[in-house]
């Protein structure tokens, strides 16, 4: 938190696509979670931690790291990092990977989304969303979703009552303290299947969620029933052809623009 360390986690080397993460366990139970030390312009590793990829998320003190990994035995895990050592507090076996989470506002839960378990199957599986309490690792709930993956970063109403999750296909308001689904936008030609997905962001009064499709429509969906209150498509008039979007948007500090 005061800028002494960095985190990051591998998913470097040569890789065509990401379909290497669905496929190749032996790859990413080899990546690493590394700290490195910023200050004194030394860049010193303290530590790494074995099985580790994608982003991870850190405590709001800096005392733990949360990471997606795979263990010797190429099982699917979330895990808990003292940042300290290094040391694994605990782990939570899981069937597909898992991208992006958020932590609850005073750390007491993270919120994620996983990809399905049968990613490249013709015949599917099932992804996930879930809560954990930190403390244990303990799941509080989790909802199975057909046909759906997750690679965002899930976003917190700013009391903590409600949480988004967007996938390439749908938008997910869920309750965070039974996580019942309280509505889903979906649209299968404003969000097309793709390997990324920008993160969606609220209001400062949380009335709105803004978030982009990949092909180049910004959207602004009223949080209180779903409903989508306008669509923008990015194009090119220059040329004539849709833009592909993969970045997040962002509003300005009034709210007044996206």
């Amino acid at each position: 938190s005061d800028g002494s360390y960095v985190y990051f986690a591998e998913v470097g080397g040569d890789i065509p696509d990401l379909g290497i993460l669905f496929s190749d366990l032996e790859y990413a139970r080899t990546r690493n979670l590394h700290k490195v030390r910023t200050s004194d312009g030394d860049g010193v590793e303290m530590w790494n931690f074995n099985g580790s990829l994608l982003t991870p998320a850190l405590s709001s003190d800096g005392s733990y790291a949360y990471v997606f990994g795979v263990d010797s035995e190429e099982h699917k895990k979330l895990y808990k990092v003292r940042t300290s050592d290094g040391v694994e507090m605990w782990s939570f076996t899981l069937t597909g990977y898992v991208f992006s989470s958020t932590l609850s506002t005073d750390g007491s839960y993270i919120y994620f989304g996983t990809t399905w378990d049968e990613k490249w199957s013709e015949e599917g599986g099932y992804a996930q969303l879930y809560k954990l309490r930190t403390s244990d690792g303990v799941e509080m709930w989790s909802i199975p979703l057909k046909f759906d993956a997750f690679f965002s970063t899930p976003v917190l109403s700013s009391n903590g009552s409600y949480v988004y999750f967007l996938s390439p296909t749908h938008l997910y308001k869920m309750r965070t303290s039974d996580g019942v689904n309280m509505w889903y936008f979906n649209n299968v030609e404003k969000f097309p299947q793709g390997n990324f997905v920008n993160n969606p962001i609220l209001s400062s009064d949380g009335s709105f969620v803004y978030f982009m499709s990949d092909i180049g429509k910004l959207y602004q969906v009223r949080t209180s029933d779903g409903v989508e209150m306008w669509s923008l498509k990015t194009w090119r008039p220059d040329i004539g052809v849709k833009v592909r979007v993969i970045s997040s948007p962002a509003l300005s500090s009034d709210g007044s623009y996206v």
